[in-house]
């Protein structure tokens, strides 16, 4: 009886560890990217994007790329907002930032390395509970936009979900941001409601007054429905055809290989015939587009291809 009551204990609290740890991963398998408002004279838009490995102490992390200070549509529909979460960025605006992010394993928290101070810093805990406490980052107490300087933590007041992602939202750090005034919050799956790199005090505008307008990887999607502007440029609309001279296909038995005279940034997606997606992938700088139909469904697909640096895009129709 003895035996089966400590084997019992063992597969709850194994149980219990097992849904602790479930969340839904920030960086994704591929690119991630957030579009913020922030705080000036006029209303001002930053995108930030994270993309690609790079290996630093023997620990990999994604690259964080931005493009900041640009002027937002007002929300025109949700055709811009779709092509926003589409496409990949534009290389040629990007910057590229000397920070680097990490998830853990379980994909509860969130770590951000500043290569120029040579340190990295817990910046998300989704495990917090309500009344726990949390260390700010050392660089958003640097910060010059924040105002708490007494006081380098903040306390959880409240831990609830939204559409089954978990938010944690704390009691003393408020964004003030287009007559908007919310509580720092966690958002399980995006970062915060301030992006996930807030406050960072390198940053030319975003301090406590970044307001998180939407949020897209590789598995999601999030419009923060407070805001009234579209995700990114308007511009995204003017589409162009990749020319039938700038690839070439070619079909092996177990494969297909797209090849393109130069190397690109790109995005690639294969639907079925009942329109779900079945692949996606994304490329940077690479020519080479490899398939592999394993695991592919037999019959006729539809293959496309966003090139992001000249923002063309091409349908193919492929067999499998």
């Amino acid at each position: 009886m003895k035996t089966k009551i400590i084997l019992l204990i063992f597969i709850l609290v194994h149980l219990f560890s097992f849904c602790q740890g479930t969340y839904k991963s920030v960086l994704g398998n591929g690119l991630a990217k957030w579009s913020i408002l922030v705080e000036n004279e006029f209303p001002i838009s930053d995108e930030w994007q994270t993309y690609g490995d790079s290996v630093i102490n023997q620990v990999k992390y994604k690259k964080v790329f931005g493009l900041n200070g640009f002027w937002p549509s007002i929300s025109s529909g949700v055709p811009v907002n779709e092509q926003w979460r589409t496409y990949i960025p534009f290389s040629t605006y990007n910057k590229c930032l000397p920070i680097f992010l990490r998830e853990s394993n379980d994909k509860s928290k969130i770590y951000f390395f500043d290569s120029e101070r040579k340190e990295e810093c817990l910046i998300a805990d989704f495990n917090l509970q309500k009344g726990d406490t949390f260390n700010l980052p050392k660089y958003a107490i640097l910060s010059p936009f924040y105002s708490y300087k007494n006081t380098p933590f903040d306390i959880v007041d409240s831990v609830y979900y939204i559409d089954g992602l978990k938010h944690v939202q704390f009691g003393n750090i408020r964004l003030k941001s287009y007559a908007q005034d919310e509580k720092f919050t966690f958002i399980e799956g995006v970062g915060s409601n301030a992006g996930v790199i807030y406050a960072w005090n390198n940053h030319p505008f975003a301090g406590w007054g970044a307001i998180i307008n939407c949020f897209s990887n590789d598995s999601m999607f999030y419009k923060n429905n407070n805001t009234n502007y579209d995700c990114g440029y308007i511009w995204y609309d003017d589409i162009k055809q990749i020319h039938k001279n700038d690839y070439k296909i070619n079909y092996y038995y177990n494969k297909i290989i797209i090849s393109f005279k130069e190397s690109i940034n790109f995005k690639a997606m294969i639907f079925n015939c009942q329109g779900k997606l079945i692949f996606c992938e994304n490329k940077f700088n690479s020519n080479i587009l490899e398939i592999n139909k394993d695991g592919l469904a037999n019959g006729l697909n539809l293959l496309r291809i966003y090139n992001a640096d000249n923002k063309e895009c091409k349908s193919l129709k492929i067999i499998i």
